[in-house]
């Protein structure tokens, strides 16, 4: 049970019980105190949304119904108050499976920075991702799986160098991009992007066409390449 305790898990169906927000944040851990409560919502920056939720019976906040399998909810709230769930109590350890799956770009950008919080904050993460660039995002360390067996492992740099060839390049802009910014930047080239920091690499073959949609973009942000 103390083991328990210190452990968090989110699934990579974030279907929710037929009941109020509280409920479906209290029930795996009933005896969790509402200062717990509200610390793991505002972690996993539910707070917000919660706030707002109004049910068709009236019911308003943590009182609000999310519907059979949290069907009022949009993926990226859904995925939101699954994490909440798990971090009441402050676990040392959280297990995420397949955490921005399904969920739109901008939504899967947002999750992305709740697991950097985490990390920050302390928790150790463990997550499983079909993404390249979740993976180059987020990890440490990575393990490449096939059929159940490890088939290589490094840092995502590394991996990257090591496998990924020339249909890769990395940009250094001036500062950090925003996540709207990340979102009309994966829109405006049609690759995908793996971010770190400053550095965004691009999933994609060293094109003229690129190249200039980059520029493109950049100038219409008023965002500098400092390299390419």
């Amino acid at each position: 049970q103390s083991l328990r305790g210190q452990i968090g898990v989110v699934t990579q169906d974030t279907s929710l019980l037929h009941r109020s927000i509280r409920e479906n944040l209290l029930y795996g851990r009933p005896e969790a105190s509402e200062e717990e409560m509200f610390a793991a919502v505002r972690s996993a920056r539910a707070d917000a949304f919660i706030d707002q939720l109004v049910d068709g019976e009236g019911r308003s906040g943590y009182d609000a119904q999310v519907g059979e399998r949290g069907v009022k909810l949009s993926g990226g709230q859904r995925q939101r108050l699954a994490l909440a769930v798990a971090l009441i109590g402050r676990p040392d350890l959280v297990f995420l499976d397949e955490p921005s799956a399904g969920l739109d770009p901008h939504a899967r950008l947002e999750v992305w920075q709740l697991v950097r919080d985490l990390r920050a904050e302390g928790s150790a993460v463990i997550l499983t991702t079909h993404l390249i660039e979740e993976a180059d995002a987020l990890a440490d360390q990575v393990h490449v799986l096939v059929d159940g067996r490890v088939v290589a492992s490094g840092s995502p740099t590394f991996l990257v160098a090591t496998h990924a060839g020339s249909d890769s390049q990395r940009v250094t802009f001036a500062r950090e991009l925003t996540v709207d910014e990340l979102s009309d930047l994966r829109a405006a080239l049609s690759v995908q992007l793996s971010v770190d920091g400053a550095v965004v690499t691009l999933r994609g073959a060293a094109t003229p066409a690129l190249t200039l949609a980059l520029a493109t973009w950049s100038a219409t942000h008023d965002v500098l390449v400092r390299s390419l």
